[in-house]
């Protein structure tokens, strides 16, 4: 059988979710209840899964797409021919295929695991724990606001992309009842945000079309020009200037939208609409409700200044990642998929352990784009490996010197790309 992409993109709900990979489409409407990600395809329902798929998978599950036995209960036919991509970005390239087996034979023989580690699982339940001791003085008591203000914006965004964001890519997978709650309690109940409508805009966008068009995240805002795609304006000459102040909103602005909401009605089940309802109340309920009944709403001021200072530290952490001028190389043109991650993407502070469990792993950003599924914890080690490869096969591989460094460099870019 042969199917358009439009007949594929059909089927996106989760009582039928088909996708296509390599251009093959493929049923996994059964197989979602084996799959160690549980309904993680839903993220790509009626879509290309193609880049989630090398990326996420270890070797091994190239053998089983293309085993019999997958094929005989889940393979549906092919796109049509006017349809298939065959000048595809290479995402089975033998350069992240060779990566891999380097990577995972150096965890490996050092006895570090992938993912699952007992001992992060505990420090992500005492990260979240010292997360509401802070939330209990700065919200129960008017003496100690400030004072734990700035802890518990660390430790919202040591949660969101520690624990949500990891979650989210597979970092943390079993059990599976843990991974459920841990990712959407993180993400929806204390960061605010929305579980669908996160892994299509950053699973499938920011991590299949890093830096090029459709990255939404490039597109930040019209009034803030990081992407060369977006047209120039007269304003954005002083965007060096106003883009912190647009970093402080965005966020908060984003937790208010429905857009996520229509992603989650559109693809989930009754059961998991329901549950983000559930977790998403608890987040209007822990951060406005509940403080404004218990200072009045003259105190609204607590819960606006922690969402501006949450924006403002989420945001900048993360455009550093990506918007830089040494994330552009025109000259260096590839369609292998795995280079192209590590060329548009920065690390600050490389190989440094405390940096690394403070950011959940952000600082090394090219290794979370080359090896998303695996843990934050994992990549001040494997960051030794992807480094000398790169070296080797001269591929660009860019790190600061610290955090400072990489928000100095990423003024100079809003001014490069403002002029």
């Amino acid at each position: 059988m042969e199917y358009t992409k439009d007949e594929v993109a059909k089927h996106n709900k989760s009582d039928d979710c088909w996708v296509h990979i390599d251009n093959k489409v493929y049923d996994l409407t059964k197989f979602m209840e084996n799959h160690t990600g549980g309904n993680d395809p839903l993220q790509i329902a009626g879509g290309d899964a193609t880049h989630l798929f090398y990326s996420i998978h270890p070797n091994s599950a190239k053998k089983i797409l293309m085993s019999d036995d997958f094929i005989k209960k889940y393979y549906k036919g092919n796109l049509i021919e006017k349809e298939k991509d065959n000048n595809q970005t290479q995402h089975n390239s033998i350069f992240y295929t060779d990566l891999r087996e380097k990577v995972d034979k150096y965890l490996e023989t050092n006895k570090i695991p992938i993912r699952d580690s007992l001992k992060y699982k505990v420090y992500s339940i005492l990260k979240i724990a010292l997360f509401f001791i802070c939330y209990h003085y700065v919200f129960n008591r008017n003496k100690s606001i400030l004072l734990f203000l700035i802890p518990m914006v660390m430790l919202d965004f040591m949660i969101g992309v520690g624990i949500a964001h990891e979650a989210h890519h597979g970092g943390i997978a079993r059990p599976k009842w843990f991974r459920w709650f841990i990712k959407k309690f993180s993400l929806i109940t204390i960061n605010g945000a929305w579980s669908y409508y996160w892994m299509w805009d950053h699973n499938v966008l920011h991590h299949g079309y890093t830096n090029e068009k459709q990255d939404t995240n490039k597109f930040y805002s019209e009034y803030i020009r990081l992407s060369k795609y977006f047209p120039k304006m007269e304003m954005h000459k002083l965007q060096h200037v106003f883009s912190w102040f647009g970093y402080m909103i965005g966020l908060i602005k984003a937790k208010f939208l429905l857009d996520g909401w229509e992603l989650t009605y559109a693809s989930s089940s009754i059961g998991e609409k329901v549950t983000h309802i559930i977790f998403k109340s608890l987040w209007y309920l822990l951060f406005w409700i509940y403080p404004i009944m218990k200072f009045g709403i003259e105190k609204i001021w607590i819960c606006i200044l922690y969402q501006l200072l949450c924006g403002l530290y989420y945001d900048t952490l993360f455009v550093i990642n990506h918007n830089q001028k040494e994330n552009e190389y025109p000259e260096y043109e590839t369609n292998d998929f795995c280079k192209k991650q590590i060329i548009h993407s920065s690390n600050y502070s490389s190989g440094s352990h405390i940096i690394n469990l403070l950011t959940g792993g952000l600082n090394h950003q090219i290794e979370h784009h080359a090896f998303p599924s695996y843990s934050h914890h994992t990549y001040p080690y494997i960051h030794k490996v992807i480094k000398e490869v790169c070296s080797e096969k001269n591929i660009p591989y860019n790190s600061y010197k610290n955090v400072f460094k990489a928000i100095t460099s990423h003024y100079d870019y809003l001014k490069y790309m403002g002029s």
